[in-house]
Formats: C-alpha cells, structure tokens, sequence
C-alpha cells in the first residue's frame, strides 16, 4: 500500500508544531532571549520546519527519476537540507557563538536565503547530474565491470585501517587524513548505490560500522551521519515505484530531526569532552549552519573575493613548496575587521580558534551578504558541472566518483575552496589509474571466472 506523501507532510508538521510549543528545554519561553519574547521564539521555531518540510517535499518530487537518487549531487543537496532542519529548536537556547546573536528576524531571512538556493541549485543541476550518473554507469560497466568490487573493498579496508590507527596514533597528516578519507567515502558511496546490489545487508552492516568506528576514535561525528545517510537513501534509491520512492525520501527527511533530537546528547557524551556538562539545545546548534549566514550578511565589513581567493590558492600549494606557517586564513580580515573570534569559555575556545561552522553559504554571505549566500553555491556545483561536461568514458567516471567527498563536505571554509577542488583533481586521477589498473585486468579475471563456471 502506498504512503501518501501528504499525509506524511502534515502530519509531520503537526508534530513538529506541537515539539517547537512543548519543547522541555524552555528556559527563556517566559522571559525570553535577546529581547523575543517565548511566543516569537515558538513561532521561529514552527516557521524554520515549515520551511524545512517545504524543502524536503520539493526535495522528493526529484527522486521520482530513480537516477537521481544515485549521484554525489543528490546526497550533497541531502546532507545540506537534513543539516537545516536538525537545529529547528534552536531559538530556545542561547546562540552557539555571540558573533550570531543577531535579531530573529535576521536568522529567518537567512533560512529563507539558504533555502532558495537549495531549491535553485536542484532546478539547474538535477538533471545534469543524473546524465553524468547514467554515462558514468555506462562507462564502468564497460571498462572495469565485476573487478571494480574487490578493488573498491581493498580501498574501503585500507581506508578505515589508516584512519583508526591513524586517530589513534595521531601521527598522520592533514593531507594523509584527507585523501584515506576520500578513499572510505568513494568506496561507501559505491557499495550503497553504484555497485552489485546483491550484497546490500552485509555491505550496509559494514559501512555503517566503518561510520561509528571513525565517529568513536576521531570524535568526526559526520562520517556515522554519512554512512547511515547513504545506506538508507541509497536502499530507498532501488525501489521501483516512483511515488512510493518519493514518499520513502520525504518521511526519511522528516525522521532526522527528530532522530537526531533522541540520539545527539549520548553521541556527544560518547565522542565529546564537554566542559560544564551537554547541552541538547547547544550541541543542535553544531549542524546550523543558517545563523552564521544571516551574521555574516548584516556584518559592517565584507571581504574581497579576489583576495580570499588568492590565499585559498596559496593553500592549495604543497607544503614543501611554500612555507604555511604564517599564512593567513582567507577570510581572517572578515573575522577581525568584524571583531568576531571572540573566546567561548563553554567549548574552551580561544579568540583564534573558534570553529564556525562554514558552509558554501557562509562563503558567498562574508563576501556579498544575502545576495552571496543565494547564487555563490550555484557557482560552485556549476564548477563541477562544467567540467563533468566536458569529460566522457573512463575520465569521466573517475572524475565523477572524485567528486563525492568534495560533494559530501558540507563544511566548506573559504580559504578551502581551492584545496577542495585540487583534492577532487588529485583523487579523481588515482581513481584513472585504478580504473585503468581494473580494464586491463578485466579479461583475465573474467576468464578464470568462466574457467571456475
């Protein structure tokens, strides 16, 4: 029997109404936060999953195409949209950095922005990105065919080995962790969606225990969060019906919130060292990524792109190339000109070491307000676009499964943007070789098969 996504949608949003009223974490509902009143604050709190549910809902009508589903674009737009709809409590606490402690008013204009240009980059990008899926599907059934499987259970074993020894060890490098990273997220993408289907409970059993692995001893909460995210949408990507699919879409992107709510605080206590105890309402406000766009759009000073861009390509150069030690954040003129970087006693931060959590929106709204916030991703999912475009056969299968951990980090800073896309272009070519490597091993391995037959 078919489930009604309308039905999914209000009931949905009846109950998130009734949570943003009843919220039991209702310390400023009397008096109030920064001046709003605890009406005000319930009503933000209703309007940011309206807002969120409207999203979702335009989200699932894409996965009517069951190709979709399947690319690195999609569960980009995925992560971003279930990110903006975990912290809709938010309002009750105090801000996670006083740098964001702007009017209410500020902070839902910024969700309606954010918003926007999610639904913008959907209506320009989805059905590019479901032509690469279906060329890049035709070319590895082509050219490396079954001998991709036990390459890609190589990676995703020597992947997950490197980064738990390594967190445990602490002796890699930045750039080790980034690319042993690309190799666990390349090989959980395909294993969830690109590859043999035969295997889906045990490959799904595996890859959300290399998720809780990573999240236990690097404390990098997103990797569980990925894996759960792509094993369960990358199962809903397989069935037949298209209603039944884009219902399946919907009601999963209304549970995370709220499974989120129920399981952050003991995933916190597990991977976090908090000072002073776990504040559900504060450790929410981690995946909001909506409030350091609207602080950042109604900041005094904003920064030139040309020179932000400019120390991102410094970034970009190898450290035995140029000496990085007194190298500039990009946007560190933002920051301080703003008079951001405060201390925050309750993470224990320092004035230099805040971590805001950065985003593609936050890029385009430290250089042009509100207006950047809106068209500055279009910009960057239109790099990728473009150059996918340009590729075909081989090339561009290794340059679309390149793309995935740039596509699954939501937490792009701005001085990252250019080390971002060097790290698509260096991931993407080791991926050529080991295609290449697959192609020419391929008849080999398909003639001893036939030898066993």
């Amino acid at each position: 029997m078919a489930i009604k996504r309308n039905s999914i949608f209000f009931i949905s949003v009846c109950i998130y109404s009734l949570l943003s009223v009843f919220w039991p974490e209702l310390e400023f509902f009397w008096s109030g936060y920064s001046g709003d009143s605890g009406l005000n604050i319930a009503m933000a709190c209703i309007l940011h999953a309206i807002l969120y549910h409207l999203l979702a809902y335009s989200f699932s009508n894409y996965c009517g195409n069951p190709s979709f589903l399947k690319t690195p674009f999609a569960i980009s737009c995925l992560v971003s949209i279930a990110y903006l709809g975990v912290p809709f409590l938010k309002y009750y606490g105090e801000a996670r950095y006083i740098e964001f402690d702007v009017g209410l008013h500020y902070r839902l204009f910024a969700l309606l922005v954010v918003c926007a240009s999610i639904l913008m980059i959907l209506n320009i990008y989805a059905k590019r990105w479901t032509v690469f899926y279906l060329e890049s599907q035709k070319a590895m059934h082509q050219s490396v065919g079954p001998l991709f499987v036990p390459f890609m259970y190589c990676i995703f074993g020597a992947s997950l080995f490197y980064l738990i020894v390594g967190s445990i060890e602490r002796d890699l490098s930045e750039a080790q962790i980034t690319l042993i990273k690309a190799g666990y997220f390349v090989s959980l993408f395909y294993f969830a969606v690109l590859g043999d289907q035969h295997k889906t409970l045990w490959n799904g059993v595996l890859l959300v225990i290399g998720g809780l692995a990573i999240t236990y001893f690097s404390g990098a909460r997103s990797a569980l969060l990925l894996a759960v995210l792509v094993v369960v949408f990358g199962r809903i990507s397989r069935i037949r019906s298209h209603q039944n699919r884009k219902s399946m879409v919907l009601l999963g992107l209304v549970l995370i919130p709220l499974v989120t709510v129920m399981s952050l605080g003991p995933l916190t206590a597990l991977t976090k060292d908090r000072y002073g105890g776990i504040s559900l309402n504060f450790e929410l406000q981690r995946t909001d990524y909506v409030d350091f766009v609207g602080a950042a759009s109604i900041a005094d000073y904003k920064e030139n792109v040309t020179k932000g861009l400019y120390t991102s390509s410094l970034w970009a150069i190898p450290g035995g190339y140029i000496d990085k030690a007194g190298l500039d954040y990009s946007m560190e003129p933002f920051f301080y000109n703003n008079k951001w970087r405060s201390s925050d006693r309750r993470e224990g931060y320092t004035p230099d070491t805040n971590d805001y959590p950065d985003s593609i929106f936050s890029c385009g709204a430290m250089v042009g307000g509100y207006v950047g916030a809106l068209l500055f991703p279009l910009v960057w999912f239109g790099v990728f676009s473009i150059v996918l475009r340009q590729l075909n056969n081989t090339l561009l299968l290794s340059f679309y499964l390149g793309s995935i951990p740039s596509m699954f980090n939501i937490e792009i800073a701005f001085w990252n943007i250019v080390p971002t896309l060097r790290n698509w272009f260096v991931a993407s070519i080791m991926l050529f070789v080991v295609i290449q490597l697959a192609s020419i091993l391929r008849p080999k391995f398909e003639a001893n098969r036939k030898r066993r037959k």
